[in-house]
């Protein structure tokens, strides 16, 4: 028989652990873990969740292959566990009323294949981001081991003040939505809002299957990372579904992709989705813009102004990898668009922004900032700011060109990122000082 499974406890207590059993003896269905003590905050691998004693193997149990088997389960039953419980409190959430006190949350990913071992070694961690186990003691017939499994949330990181210690390492430069997620918002008491848009890359199946374009050909022209950007603003908003299902940065009209000549001359359908299709993607579309308003009206309730910074990315390698990129003239490393706003009105706001962004160094070099060059800001979302808010709200659409990833094969550069990111958040005293100088 396979050793006892102990019921999951709080984090911070790792007192002995007793068997879970009740009067009936131990308990067989023992797959009911018990959560305790892990409340609604965010937590990432250093902070996790849980602590779950799965199993004692004693040194007369049979082969370690099948108690391995058998534990692999119970620990990926105690994540499924800690999952339904978050999504029933992202639920809870995301059903009050706007104004409240939002969460990211993002759920636990599923395992994508089964753990590998090595005789008498440490295994491999469980491939899930929900659940690591390592075994304490060598998995002989003759030798008594224990396993442990630390639970955390795979979520998006409390916002961080920079520092030299961030390494901004690839293992958390992204985030990882649930395929049913529209959007996520993290609510502050700020006037400041960071969103991304564009950050999005999944495609509802339905619409998937109809596609002549590929997964690497969205990525392409979408805009990965820019949530990293934004992570030290106090409120945030992050769209999960690719532009390619729906553009929030175009108007209803336009926001989904039927012909080449709105999507960069990319042939995307292999057969044309059916209207109700388009509606089904353009209903995102009125239901973002309606969280938007209600969200942006409780921040001038409670500020009287308020800055949105619109962060997208753009291609400068249009050509091929190895061809030539834009010249630098035509492709500013940060363009700064204005087209709807009232430039005279918010000049106060965004001169010291501009000029905060320019102050700081990038590859060796001052940050190359300009002004409606390669994009004038002419998108769906600041015009949508600026004809609903004209005196309460700057929206400021900012387009980093791609300098902090390969645009052809996706892979980020972990040191551009952060600087990209120490810079946003550098400017954002700058920011709250401007609006506090004009209240």
């Amino acid at each position: 028989m396979v050793g006892q499974h102990r019921p999951l406890l709080p984090i911070g207590d790792r007192k002995t652990i007793l068997p879970h059993s009740d009067r009936h003896g131990p308990v067989r269905r023992d797959r009911q873990f018990r959560l305790a003590g892990t409340g609604e905050r965010a937590f990432d691998r250093r902070r996790p969740i849980g602590f779950a004693r799965l199993a004692d193997r004693s040194a007369n149990a049979p082969g370690e292959l099948a108690f391995i088997a058998q534990n692999r389960q119970v620990a990926l039953q105690a994540c499924g566990l800690v999952q339904r419980r978050q999504q029933h409190q992202h639920i809870e959430r995301q059903h009050r009323k706007s104004g409240a006190d939002f969460t990211h949350y993002v759920p636990l990913p599923v395992p994508h294949a089964a753990p590998s071992y090595a005789r008498g070694a440490t295994p491999d961690p469980l491939r899930t981001q929900g659940a690591h186990c390592r075994m304490h003691g060598t998995p002989r017939k003759d030798a008594p081991f224990r396993t442990e499994c630390l639970l955390w949330q795979n979520t998006q990181k409390r916002p961080m003040a920079p520092s030299n210690t961030d390494t901004g390492t690839a293992q958390n430069l992204s985030i990882f939505p649930a395929p049913t997620d529209l959007w996520s918002v993290h609510r502050a008491v700020s006037p400041l809002i960071g969103t991304a848009i564009h950050n999005g890359h999944h495609v509802r199946p339905e619409l998937v299957e109809q596609m002549a374009l590929g997964e690497a050909g969205r990525l392409r022209e979408e805009d990965p990372f820019t949530e990293f950007t934004i992570r030290d603003v106090p409120n945030r908003v992050v769209f999960h579904r690719s532009r390619f299902e729906v553009d929030l940065n175009r108007a209803r009209d336009g926001a989904v992709y039927l012909t080449p000549d709105q999507a960069w001359g990319l042939d995307i359908w292999r057969r044309q989705p059916e209207p109700a299709l388009v509606e089904r993607s353009l209903r995102a579309h009125d239901g973002y813009y309606a969280m938007l308003e209600a969200m942006l009206s409780g921040i001038a309730a409670d500020h009287g102004q308020f800055v949105l910074l619109d962060i997208h990315s753009y291609n400068h390698r249009r050509n091929g990898a190895d061809a030539a990129p834009t010249p630098a003239e035509q492709a500013p490393v940060v363009n700064i668009g204005t087209f709807s706003m009232d430039r005279a009105r918010w000049a106060h706001v965004l001169d010291p922004f501009i000029e905060s962004l320019r102050s700081t160094s990038f590859m060796g070099r001052p940050m190359d900032v300009r002004e409606n060059v390669a994009f004038a800001g002419k998108g769906e979302q600041t015009r949508f700011v600026h004809e609903r808010f004209p005196r309460s709200g700057c929206a400021i659409a900012i387009e980093f060109k791609k300098v902090f990833m390969d645009e052809w094969t996706g892979a980020p550069d972990p040191g551009a990122l952060l600087a990209l990111r120490r810079m946003i958040a550098a400017s954002l005293p700058v920011l709250l000082e401007s609006l506090e100088a004009h209240a």
